[in-house]
């Protein structure tokens, strides 16, 4: 048998060695192995899966898959050390011997003789021991196999003839040779695997399947080399996605896990993005690489079958990684700020935009990203129309691509792109998300009851109104007028000093200062602006002045305030060289006429 692939329980049972030459397998399991401590649980489930995929299966090809067992040749030449696996292996031998089935595999304990004469007794005689852990765990599994057929609906020889069946012929099991006779390094194997650290993974089968495949076409020297070209372009590609910024880009909105992120690329290729279930990805890729193994020269077929998946696993790479757009510095890169709009908002999927990118060129690719970018903004000729109240998910889509769209316009290479990554990291980051937040704050009602919250409040309006006695806010649409504040601060800087505050005094100015610096366009989208749920949480309705300076202290400190987020509260979009504290009508026009610029300049 190959160093990795699949077989049937029947193939597991006899080795071939030539045409004319087949043997039982002997199994046996090392001392470092630990007992057998399978549960009537464990039991349970693996009949239960065998049972209800012949019951449920409607493709006679069909197979159930169990997961892998890890073998090497033992020192004597002959047998198999079971590194990982013996759990699955014993209770697959007690259940084809309690069915009587013929040319089973043998099973032996290295450390204990009297295991293997036990077994072969329990199966025999079925008289249970439970004089120690490992025979009592036996007893309970073989009892629980037995009472598992009586309990069957059908009767005892029928549901014995159909699973003895089902085991035997429909059942896979995926093979690892690890191909190692360093005793001290099956160990460590076998420790790493159980302790989790190292979890047999789609991509170190994948590799395995691969290497193990190539030498059907190459041998020696040769064969060494070509192993060595793969796992240098193996190592390069995963040390590329796993760069925090290409990776959560890739990824966008999505939520599963790789633990080790080519596995990405491989479920691109099998379009199996979607499907949690272990293993189905490598079994895909074995299904490719043996489907000529009932020809003569299938050894030759099956590594020009690898060396063919190793050339998908190249192409998809430089699919996903061209996306990126940073290898031409001079380039705009349109490609990765379209990619990035769709993702981050989960428009689309990466593997639909994969398969899109795998069949067209370049440029009717972009025009397939913008036309799919289009249908996320419906009311495009209809900004003004668009609220915080009716339509909270179109403004997120719009201020969005208004971010992107910005970037693009300054973008350079990777220079002033827009971090898909560190918006993904929000999403990702608990007890966070993406909000909008009210330029101009909106009123709140309710009364601050707690003086400390009071104090706080009081604190962060006289650092950002410092200095400032008149603020020239809008009396209508047309006009401004100068409003004094002195008065008011006179006050709250006096309530800050006094060891206690009259709170209905203090709730009073407060009010006073949130109409000031009111806006009657509160909800529309010439007031909102994109921001994490956590930063908006901690602005906490101020008015502006206090945003603006709370938003500049955010960036100090390094955390991700979108660039037109910032644009607003520095008010880099207003035209006159007026007061930064106060958010007029004629900033929310001239906010809104470049978004406005910007995004219908994008749908054209």
């Amino acid at each position: 048998m190959s160093k990795i692939g699949l077989c049937t329980i029947s193939e597991l049972s006899v080795e071939k060695f030539d045409s004319s030459h087949t043997e039982i397998r002997k199994f046996e399991i090392p001392s470092y192995q630990r007992g057998y401590r399978w549960t009537d649980i464990q039991v349970n489930a693996l009949l239960n899966d065998v049972y209800n995929f012949h019951e449920s299966r409607t493709d006679a090809q069909a197979k159930y898959c169990l997961q892998p067992i890890v073998v090497t040749r033992a020192a004597d030449g002959v047998s198999w050390e079971v590194i990982d696996g013996q759990q699955r292996l014993t209770t697959l031998w007690l259940i084809l011997n309690y069915l009587k089935e013929e040319d089973i595999f043998n099973l032996s304990f290295e450390s204990r003789k009297d295991i293997t004469k036990f077994m072969n007794e329990l199966v025999s005689t079925q008289e249970y021991h439970h004089d120690t852990p490992e025979l009592h765990f036996l007893s309970e599994a073989y009892h629980c196999i037995d009472a598992w057929f009586k309990k069957q609906k059908e009767t005892v020889r029928g549901i014995k003839r159909l699973m003895g069946n089902t085991l035997i012929n429909e059942v896979n099991i995926i093979w690892y040779d690890i191909e190692s006779s360093d005793r001290k390094r099956n160990i460590t194997v076998f420790n790493n695997l159980n302790d989790g650290k190292i979890p047999l993974t789609d991509a170190e089968l994948v590799k395995a399947l691969i290497l193990s495949k190539l030498k059907g076409k190459y041998e020696g020297r040769e064969l060494e080399m070509r192993k060595a070209e793969i796992m240098a372009s193996w190592c390069k590609m995963e040390s590329e996605l796993r760069r925090p910024d290409k990776w959560n880009f890739l990824i966008g909105a999505d939520k599963k896990d790789y633990s080790s992120r080519i596995e990405l690329l491989f479920d691109l290729i099998a379009e199996n993005l979607t499907d949690k279930d272990n293993y189905t990805t490598f079994l895909w890729f074995e299904r490719q690489i043996a489907e000529n193994k009932e020809k003569d020269d299938h050894i030759r077929l099956e590594a020009e079958n690898a060396e063919s998946i190793w050339k998908l696993i190249e192409n998809a790479f430089a699919i996903v990684n061209s996306w990126f757009c940073e290898s031409d510095a001079t380039a705009q890169p349109v490609i990765y700020h379209y990619v990035g709009y769709l993702l981050a908002r989960n428009h689309k999927k990466i593997d639909e935009l994969f398969r899109k990118a795998s069949t067209m060129g370049k440029k009717e690719f972009t025009d397939y990203l913008k036309r799919a970018i289009k249908e996320t903004i419906p009311a495009g000729d209809k900004l003004d129309e668009l609220s915080y109240e009716k339509n909270a998910s179109d403004v997120q889509n719009v201020l969005l691509l208004f971010n992107v769209l910005t970037c693009l316009e300054i973008a350079k290479g990777p220079y002033n792109r827009f971090p898909f990554d560190r918006y993904r990291e929000i999403m990702l980051e608990k007890g966070n998300s993406w909000s909008l937040e009210h330029v101009h704050a909106q009123n709140s009602d309710d009364p601050i009851k707690n003086e400390e919250a009071a104090r706080s409040w009081i604190n962060d309006v006289l650092l950002a109104l410092k200095g400032v006695d008149t603020i020239y806010i809008d009396i209508d649409e047309e006009q401004a007028g100068a409003q004094s504040i002195t008065q008011i601060m006179e006050e709250l800087s006096a309530m800050s000093e006094s060891s206690n505050i009259d709170m209905e005094k203090f709730n009073g100015l407060r009010m006073n200062l949130q109409d000031i610096f009111n806006s009657k366009s509160i909800h529309d989208l010439c007031n909102l602006a994109l921001i994490s749920k956590k930063d908006n949480s901690a602005l906490n309705k101020s008015i502006f002045p206090v945003k603006r300076a709370k938003i500049i202290a955010l960036e100090k400190a390094g955390k991700f305030i979108p660039t037109c987020t910032k644009n607003v509260f520095l008010k880099f979009y207003s035209h006159s060289a007026n007061q930064p504290y106060y958010w007029s009508i004629e900033d929310q026009a001239n906010y809104f006429n470049e978004l406005e610029r910007v995004i219908k300049q994008f749908l054209a």
